[in-house]
Formats: C-alpha cells, sequence, structure tokens
C-alpha cells in the first residue's frame, strides 16, 4: 500500500525499486560492504545486482582463471627444471633424479613457491564460485573467512613438508653416523606383524638386563634397537595410538566447554571451512606427535646410551682423530657425546616443527580477517599442543645433560688413576674440556640455538630465555 501510494504520487518511477531486495551491509575495517545475495530462481525478486571490486572482481574477469592455470603449469615446470639441475658433489654422478626429488621435497623454500599460489587462488576461486560468494571475498577488513582458510591450508601443507623432511633428514644423518661409527645399518626385512610389537613395546621389556646398573653392551646393539623402533611402521603405530588418545581428549574438551564456531556466511561457506580445518588440525596433531616421537625415542636411547656402552668399533679411534697414549675403552664415553651430539643435531631443531604449524593456525583465528573468538577449550587445546613439544625438547635437553655428568664423572676417575702416566693425564684433562664446552644439538641450551637467536636476540628477550633454560636445568 505504501509502495502504491509512492508510485502515484511519482515519487518512485522505477518499479525495479520497488521489488529489489534490500542491501545487506557489513561494516569492516575499511568501511561499508554490500554482502552478495543469490537470488532465488523460484522467486521474482530480483538479485541484488552488486558491482565487485578489487581482488574479487579481477579474478571474475574473463580470462584470469585460464591465465592463472597455464601460470600455475608454467611454475611447477620451472621448479622441476631447477630441481632436476642441481648437482650434489656427495653423491655418485651429482646424484640422481630419485636423490634430486628426496633434496626438493626436504626444500621449504620450494615448497612454498609451489604450495602457496595454488593455495591463494584455489581459495579465492571457490571463494567466488556459487553459493560460496554469500562469504565475501576480502583480505583485510575484518569480515572474511577466507584468508583463514587459506593460512589453514598453507598449515596443512608445512605439516606435510616437515613430516617428509624430518624423516629424510633423520634418516641421512643415520646413513652417515652408521658409516662414520662403524656400525651396522639395519638389514631390509618385508612387512612382519612383529614390527607393530616392537612399536609399542617399551625399551626395558625388550632388554632387561640393559637396565641393570652393571650392564654392558656394544654401540652397534644399541644403535640397532634403536633403529628398529626409528622404523616407519612401528612409529606410525606410536603416533596413530597418541592421535587417537588425543582425539577423544579433545572431544571430551568441547563436550565440557563452549565449541568454536565459525563466523561463516551460507552453507558453502560453512562446509569449507570444516573440511579445511579439519584435515589442517589432523595434519597439525600428527606433525606434533610425529615430532614429540622422534624426540622422545632419541632421549630414551641417551638414557641408555649413559654408562651402558662399553665396546665402540675399532676404526673410530682414526676417524675422531684420537690416538694414543688412550685406548678405545677409555675413550668410550667421549664417543657417547660425540655420536649423540651428532644424532641429536638434526634430532633437536625439530621442535620448531610443529610451533611453526601451531603459529600459523592461531594467525589463521586472528579477528584481523574475522570475528574469531577464543573459547576456553580452544584456548586449553593449543596450549597442550605447544606444551608437548617444549616438554619433549626438555626431556631431551635433560637426557643429554645427565649422559655428559655420567661421561665427566667416568673420564675424571680415569683421569685420577692415571697419575702415572702425565701425558694420559693431560689427554683426559683436553676430553673433559671439551665436553663441558660442547654446544651441538642437545647439548646447546635454548638460548644459543640459530632459530632462538634469530627470532629473539633482536627484541632482547634474550636474558629472559637464558633464565627460563637455567629453570629447566635445575628443575
Amino acid at each position: 500500500m505504501y509502495a502504491g501510494t509512492l508510485r502515484a504520487l511519482g515519487e518512485i518511477t522505477d518499479i525495479n525499486e520497488i521489488v529489489r531486495q534490500p542491501h545487506i551491509l557489513e561494516i569492516g575495517r575499511k568501511g561499508a560492504h554490500e554482502l552478495i545475495k543469490v537470488a532465488d530462481p523460484a522467486s521474482t525478486l530480483l538479485p541484488n545486482t552488486v558491482e565487485a571490486n578489487g581482488f574479487s572482481a579481477w579474478l571474475r574477469g574473463p580470462g584470469v582463471r585460464c591465465g592463472l592455470a597455464t601460470a600455475g603449469i608454467a611454475l611447477l615446470l620451472m621448479a622441476g627444471w631447477i630441481i632436476l639441475s642441481v648437482v650434489d658433489r656427495r653423491l655418485a654422478g651429482g646424484g640422481g633424479v630419485r636423490d634430486k626429488l628426496k633434496r626438493a621435497c626436504a626444500s621449504t623454500p620450494i615448497w612454498l613457491m609451489i604450495g602457496l599460489p595454488i593455495i591463494l587462488f584455489s581459495v579465492a576461486t571457490f571463494a567466488v564460485s556459487g553459493d560460496a560468494a554469500l562469504e565475501p571475498l576480502t583480505f583485510f577488513s575484518g569480515i572474511s573467512i577466507w584468508p583463514s582458510e587459506m593460512l589453514r591450508l598453507i598449515a596443512l601443507l608445512l605439516a606435510i613438508h616437515f613430516m617428509i623432511k624430518a624423516r629424510i633428514d633423520l634418516d641421512t644423518n643415520e646413513k652417515e653416523l652408521t658409516r662414520r661409527f662403524g656400525l651396522a645399518e639395519l638389514p631390509i626385512e618385508k612387512w612382519r606383524w612383529r614390527k607393530m610389537r616392537i612399536g609399542l613395546r617399551r625399551w626395558h621389556k625388550e632388554y632387561p638386563d640393559w637396565m641393570k646398573p652393571d650392564a654392558q653392551f656394544t654401540a652397534k646393539e644399541a644403535w640397532t634397537a634403536y633403529l628398529r623402533r626409528n622404523q616407519f611402521w612401528p612409529r606410525l603405530i606410536r603416533v596413530g595410538v597418541l592421535l587417537a588418545i588425543y582425539a577423544v581428549f579433545s572431544y571430551g574438551v568441547f563436550a565440557l566447554f563452549q565449541t568454536p564456531v565459525a563466523p561463516a556466511r551460507g552453507d558453502a561457506a560453512v562446509r569449507a571451512d570444516f573440511w579445511i580445518l579439519i584435515p589442517a588440525v589432523i595434519g597439525m596433531m600428527l606433525l606434533t606427535f610425529y615430532v614429540v616421537d622422534a624426540i622422545r625415542l632419541n632421549s630414551n636411547f641417551i638414557r641408555i646410551v649413559t654408562g651402558g656402552v662399553r665396546q665402540w668399533e675399532p676404526e673410530i679411534s682414526e676417524s675422531r682423530g684420537r690416538i694414543p697414549p688412550l685406548e678405545k675403552e677409555d675413550l668410550a664415553r667421549y664417543y657417547d657425546i660425540a655420536f649423540v651430539a651428532e644424532r641429536t643435531e638434526v634430532v633437536a631443531p625439530l621442535i620448531w616443527y610443529p610451533l611453526i604449524v601451531l603459529a600459523v593456525m592461531v594467525l589463521a583465528r586472528s579477528a584481523y580477517f574475522d570475528n574469531w573468538t577464543w573459547p576456553f577449550s580452544l584456548i586449553l587445546i593449543f596450549t597442550l599442543n605447544a606444551l608437548w613439544a617444549f616438554g619433549a625438547a626438555a626431556l631431551l635437553r635433560r637426557a643429554a645433560e645427565q649422559l655428559r655428568a655420567a661421561a665427566i664423572s667416568s673420564l675424571e676417575v680415569l683421569r685420577a688413576a692415571s697419575y702415572k702416566s702425565p701425558e694420559r693425564q693431560v689427554t683426559f684433562a683436553e676430553l673433559i674440556g671439551e665436553i663441558r664446552g660442547l654446544r651441538k644439538g642437545a647439548f646447546a641450551p635454548l638460548s644459543e640455538q640459530p632459530f632462538v637467536r634469530s627470532v629473539i636476540l633482536p627484541s632482547g628477550g634474550l636474558g629472559l630465555l637464558a633464565v627460563a633454560q637455567r629453570l629447566l636445568d635445575v628443575f
């Protein structure tokens, strides 16, 4: 009635002004943003004909998607050309195709160079298609979930990459240590159910004699036992059990407290958020438990080695540059330290992998992108994720320091017993000083880790971290 009166009086000249749907606006960080409504085909109402602008309008332009696909294929070809042209002088013939692909899988810049454009434009293309367009595609207005979804996919990409990189680096280090310390490689065996038992069976159950105070065994035996537990299937069993238990724990936490809700508009955006969030969380937790298991396994190995190994292979003396007046039995504790330092030089940095992925996941819930909230349940889950990694690193550091103390104590006893040989006493003193000053792998405090120094040193927080590290050493 009111609209007809305005029409009769000539206040409205265009009938579309009457039947057009109302404009729905949301106030973002950069002003008002009109939300696009999808027309109902059975309705006589006309849809909003909002003129798209910015990145969204460019993405809808003619030929843009075809050009993006062509550019993506060209980017992959360029990356492949670069990967295959790299030569490694340490490998025969500069390394084969398999070696180069492994090196590419361990290269974070290559993964980001290829993965970031694919994630960015795939999510953007989906965001402007169909019902997904109900959720606006903006990056810095604070009213869109799509930047958060991009970051979650980046977190998933990094989680997959870091697990592959960790495996490649650990395998490479294993082969190098096996060669340099004259140890035996693990023979290749077919899959047997016994491997599942190894994955779940603890050291003290498998080797009860090694736990005795006067236990004696060779470094080759300890290394073989470690390698058997470091294989893919045993680790998969352990990680899978932890993931299942953690999933039950998370379900209980969300049942007790508030469940996070995505500030998405439309069923398409809600479904996209769910199917992106779940793989990203699973990837993050798999990476976390993978790293925790690798660090924990090395911590147990260090505790087994501490005071237990009585024999290293005879060829080590030449490779380590140690010659008489000391015998190989006198150098057993020194070899313990050298071996653990070189192994944990690869293992210790693994702690940063889940923390980096966790930081990306936290950033994805920033209110800068959309109205994301932080219920207590989510804060608890994310805090526990960080504590998993820090706790494993603290245990590794503690085990290494216990090994250092045991080695120094043993060498001091040998030095005191060599009072009739000044030359032996001097050599023992040199070894003790070298072990005390070792800052490598797990023997390096967190404040001296290269990654930590690069991040914290400019901010002036190095002193606080050093205090925290001192507290870890004490407790």
